[in-house]
Order: structure tokens, then sequence, then C-alpha cells
């Protein structure tokens, strides 16, 4: 399975305008690459699973072939969302995108939204691999009893893997 992963610098950023392409972040910023691969080879592993792999004998392509998958990535998406493909497990009605044929009024999407809350019985949130950090407000803190000895007094600690961006 191919999960592209695109690097980018805010364009409001001070040093963007010295930052085109791969070479000049090996410059501006050394590490940051090796820690980026180093940080998704491994993150999965807590949980069990095995080292991630990366194509490309995980170097990293240059901006034009990036732009490329960008814009393949968007021609399938705008094909999804224009009804030109479909997908049993996707479901394209929206709010937002105006020129869309599946672009619906507000007040029918939060219907929606109702209908499908209220006919799931509630449940008790719970704190998964997928969690975020807005996820953390509704879970209380967990409880660690412990009758051995040795293990009293360590202090538990929780691990957030959850790589966000914007």
């Amino acid at each position: 399975e191919m999960d592209w992963k695109i690097v980018c610098l805010d364009v409001t950023d001070p040093i963007a305008q010295d930052v085109d392409d791969v070479e000049d972040l090996y410059r501006y910023f050394p590490g940051l690459l090796h820690a980026t691969f180093s940080w998704f080879r491994t993150y999965k592993v807590p949980d069990g699973k095995a080292l991630n792999v990366f194509a490309f004998r995980e170097q990293v392509q240059p901006k034009e072939y990036a732009l490329e998958i960008v814009d393949e990535c968007h021609h399938s998406w705008r094909k999804l969302v224009d009804g030109v493909i479909t997908d049993k497990n996707h479901n394209v009605l929206n709010t937002t995108l105006t020129d869309s044929k599946f672009c619906i009024p507000m007040e029918e999407a939060q219907a929606i939204v109702q209908k499908v809350q209220s006919s799931v019985p509630a449940a008790k949130p719970v704190l998964s691999k997928n969690s975020s950090l807005a996820d953390l407000t509704a879970i209380p803190p967990p409880v660690f009893e412990s009758t051995t000895a040795d293990l009293m007094g360590l202090k538990p600690m929780m691990t957030i893997k959850r790589f966000c961006t914007d």
C-alpha cells in the first residue's frame, strides 16, 4: 500500500524564500529528513507491527515529482467527488464543494448526522492508536492499580503517537 508523504514549508516562514527543493532541506534543516524517516519507520513498532519500508531506496524525491503526485491524487479525488468513479465505502455528500452535484445544504447534512447519531447507541470513548489530542479531552485519565511492591511509586506514562499536521 502506497502512503505518500509530502514535505512542506509554510510560505510565510522567513526561510521559505530560500528553500525550493530537497537539497535546500539538507542545507537549512540538517537532520530533519533523517529524523522524519526514522520516525515513520518505527512509529508502529510499539503496536507490534513491523518496521515500515520506504520506496525509492529511502531517497526523498524532488519537488517536481512531488507535484506530479499531488496532481495525480487531486485528479483521483476530483473523479470521486464528481461521481465519475464511485466506491461503496465513500459517500461524497458535502456542504463545501459548491460546484459538486453532491453538495447539499447545511441543514440537510445536519439532519443526516442527527439521524445517524440517534440510531447509534452511545459508546464510552476509547483511546486507540488513531486517537488525537482532541480525543483525550473526553477520556478520563487511566486508573493504575498495582499490588506489586516493586511497582509502587512508579508513575504511569502515556505516549501520544499521533503525528498531526495541518
